[in-house]
């Protein structure tokens, strides 16, 4: 018996989606024994619907000269651009915080096929200094050699605060994080599906 029988909410038909996420996202449903989360604000129609990842993210919260060059960052140590090709997902808390806020719906994500990601635990840091970059682009309170001082000290903190492995260990200790996925598409799946998460996840394939 599939797996997902055993946690799905029975007044619901969701047998297609049982078999679209068995048939299409396997190696994920293998490699991990939680849930991840992604926030989307315009919402979805149904209960499932697949998406396809935007290649051409642009920044929503610092300024693009620091979003570009932290891509590069990126990229020279990973072999991608997360920033502006990656998928940002969390936990279910920082789903939420970055989804719309008057929206506090978050979807289960399901990335199709093969995929790579990066994840922090730190995210918290990170945004603030965002912000920081951010307010101080807009109103030019700070010197020239102050703001790349603290560009800096973002590029810092990115090089020490982002991981490649190990996130499995966060979602089974119910831990906070951000991460971002590399993959061609996802799914996003209404949270109603599952009567239990944690205990659905924790079924082997």
């Amino acid at each position: 018996m599939s797996k997902f029988y055993k946690f799905i909410n029975e007044e619901s038909d969701w047998e297609q989606i049982v078999k679209t996420l068995e048939k299409r996202c396997m190696p994920f449903l293998k490699e991990f024994d939680g849930p991840i989360y992604r926030g989307y604000n315009k919402g979805i129609q149904g209960k499932m619907s697949r998406k396809a990842t935007r290649k051409d993210r642009k920044p929503r919260f610092i300024p693009e000269d620091v979003h570009n060059e932290l891509d590069e960052l990126l990229y020279n140590m990973f072999g991608w651009y997360p920033r502006s090709n990656g998928v940002f997902t969390g936990s279910e808390s920082v789903a939420k915080q970055f989804a719309n806020k008057n929206i506090s719906k978050v979807y289960l994500f399901f990335p199709v096929g093969n995929y790579e990601y990066i994840w922090t635990e730190q995210y918290p840091d990170i945004y603030m200094l965002y912000d920081e970059l951010s307010r101080a682009a807009k109103v030019g309170d700070y010197e020239p050699d102050t703001y790349e001082q603290v560009k800096q000290q973002l590029f810092d903190n990115v090089r020490n605060f982002y991981h490649e492995k190990y996130l499995n260990k966060m979602i089974i200790n119910h831990r906070d994080f951000e991460a971002i996925f590399n993959c061609e598409s996802f799914y996003l799946v209404d949270t109603d599906i599952f009567i239990d998460y944690d205990e659905f996840f924790m079924e082997e394939y």
